[in-house]
């Protein structure tokens, strides 16, 4: 599945806020976008979009009229189908061009005032307990906190209202995707003990996306050229910790052990032994991972490599028999590191 993004662009008329979009898009590999608040008029709406450069790609609207979402696709990669839309959503079913897994993703754009986003909060308890079992990501500006923890700055009063989207999740069954990234995703751009800091934008999903893509994982990019901070959802095949880790690597020639084997580098708290072992339950079969610094040790890789080239060049005689890996007498390996 291709990575998703959303982000409240605060308007895409201008020619640098249509050149965000595209960097934003292309730097990050996105094949479905949600942008909300383009404001845009219905004879500027396809003027817009192709100031954007998004080649081949396919937009449709909330609205005909001055549309508050607006959703788009590389349709050479995806199959996306619009199955609902309203002011405050716009529901897809989508798939990759020969996938056969499916997934819903709805973008939100939440109305300001709590009495307009009820129909919101109805629309996603309805469409939970109809589709458990399809995988349903969500995603947008909702214009609502969860707990306390999700603002900084201004009032600390807590209206009623404010329990209607903890609880919608509640009832709906929806999860807050892991993320990383920025905690408060709008400021209100001022300073001096006047500035405001909320956590209005969410990545929803429920139990069906997370058994579907387990490693699921949405990142809040900096605010640039808005208020809101872009985000982007990546599936399971998307996510960096779907790498293998890196192991850790030992060149013989650090060594001045005669014995051929690998050397250990200490353990915190360990002793050193005289010889070239360290005291303590590690072998010398073992290299695990240590904290030596980067520049230092390559630095001192590069030193010793010269001086091995140049032993390399005596009389075959003065090798071991295991060959010139061992047999070789390098530069101590600093206690320092």
């Amino acid at each position: 599945m291709s990575v998703t993004g959303c982000w409240n662009a605060w308007g895409l008329n201008s020619l640098r806020k249509q050149m965000a979009v595209r960097n934003w898009t292309q730097n990050n590999g996105l094949g479905i976008i949600g942008l909300i608040e383009p404001r845009l008029g219905v004879n500027s709406i396809s003027e817009k979009i192709a100031g954007m450069g998004l080649q081949g790609w396919t937009f449709v609207e909330s609205e005909s009229h001055q549309p508050r979402l607006l959703v788009g696709w590389d349709a050479g990669k995806h199959n996306l189908q619009v199955i609902d839309k309203s002011p405050q959503w716009i529901t897809c079913e989508v798939a990759g061009v020969g996938a056969q897994t499916t997934v819903t993703i709805t973008f939100v754009y939440g109305h300001n005032k709590p009495t307009d986003r009820q129909a919101l909060w109805a629309y996603l308890q309805d469409q939970s307990s109809a589709n458990p079992t399809r995988p349903w990501a969500i995603l947008g500006d909702f214009n609502s906190i969860l707990s306390h923890a999700d603002r900084a700055g201004g009032s600390s009063q807590w209206p009623t209202y404010m329990e209607d989207f903890p609880t919608c999740l509640q009832q709906a069954g929806l999860i807050v995707v892991p993320y990383t990234g920025l905690r408060y995703t709008w400021h209100n751009g001022r300073r001096d003990g006047q500035a405001i800091q909320r956590k209005l934008d969410w990545v929803l999903g429920n139990q069906a996306l997370l058994d579907q893509w387990p490693n699921a994982h949405a990142n809040f990019l900096p605010r640039v050229d808005s208020d809101h901070s872009p985000m982007i959802l990546r599936f399971m095949e998307d996510h960096p910790t779907s790498k293998p880790p890196k192991t850790f690597r030992f060149s013989k020639a650090f060594s001045t052990d005669t014995t051929g084997k690998p050397p250990v580098i200490s353990p915190r708290g360990s002793k050193r032994r005289e010889g070239n072992g360290w005291q303590g339950k590690l072998r010398w079969t073992e290299a695990p991972r240590t904290k030596i610094s980067t520049s230092r040790s390559v630095n001192w890789q590069m030193t010793t490599t010269v001086y091995v080239r140049k032993r390399k060049r005596s009389s075959s005689k003065d090798l071991g028999s295991n060959g010139c890996s061992w047999g070789i007498r390098t530069l101590p390996f600093p206690t320092d590191l």
